[in-house]
Formats: C-alpha cells, sequence, structure tokens
C-alpha cells in the first residue's frame, strides 16, 4: 500500500529519488523507514555499540532480505517508544561483514542487544512485537 502511494504520488521524485521497478520503491521505503534507527558501520561498531552508555539493540539485515525488511516497521517503531532507554542501530551486513562475523550472525535478521559491551540477548528471525518487547523490557534502563 504505501509502495503504491509512493508510486502514484510521485513523492520520490519531489524527494530526488528515482525509481523505475518496484523493486526501487521498496529499497526507497525501507531507506523511510529506518530513519529513526542510526546506522553503524564496522568502522564505528566500537564506539556505537560496544562503549555505548546505554543498552543498544543492532539489527543485522541486508536489502534483499524479506523478513529483515517485514521487521523494519517494527523496529523503527520501537525505536521511538524506546528512545533515552534503549539505543536502536541496523548493520546492512553486505556492506559491515566483519562485525557480523565476529558476533556469529549466520541468519539475518539477527537483533542482538548490547549492555555494557556485552551480548545480553538476541533474536534471530521476524518475530512477534511482543517478543522483541520483552526483550527491550528486560534490558531498559
Amino acid at each position: 500500500m504505501a509502495i503504491e502511494f509512493i508510486r502514484q504520488t510521485g513523492a520520490c521524485h519531489s524527494l530526488n529519488f528515482n525509481y523505475t521497478n518496484q523493486t526501487d520503491l521498496r529499497n526507497i521505503l525501507v531507506r523511510f523507514l529506518v530513519a529513526n534507527v542510526l546506522s553503524v558501520s564496522d568502522d564505528s561498531f566500537d564506539g556505537d555499540v560496544i562503549k555505548a552508555p546505554k543498552p543498544t539493540l543492532v539489527d543485522f539485515w541486508a536489502p534483499w532480505c524479506a523478513p529483515c525488511r517485514a521487521i523494519a516497521p517494527m523496529v523503527e517503531e520501537l525505536a521511538t517508544s524506546y528512545a533515552g532507554k534503549v539505543e536502536m542501530r541496523k548493520m546492512n551486513i553486505d556492506d559491515h561483514p566483519q562485525a557480523a562475523g565476529r558476533y556469529g550472525v549466520r541468519a539475518i535478521p539477527t537483533l542482538l542487544l548490547f549492555k555494557n559491551g556485552q551480548v545480553v540477548d538476541q533474536i534471530v528471525g521476524a518475530v512477534p512485537r511482543q517478543k522483541l518487547v520483552e526483550m527491550l523490557d528486560k534490558h531498559a534502563v
């Protein structure tokens, strides 16, 4: 529905995005949905995640991963709900494979929750919202 809205209204063109097919529109939509969740890279991982003063959820994902796209709106919504309690980050494993390898990420989406530099919880796969909320509530400050 959102993709159809973007296509019909030309919203992408007014924001200087060009698209030629459904996949382009889907990728643009994913970019909009993750706007409140900051990206992290292999270079910034230690500073943004390991040394973070608050618990930090890292969503390991890739643009071609349908389950990753399916949970993106939920992660975005929870980033707003848990602002100030839990930091939310996204890491594209295609662009930044080192941290994923270091933490044994073998399937995506994988959501790792870090606290005081250590992994304290994890979820693998697209799960119901309640499962993620339970994990965040357990570790939120």
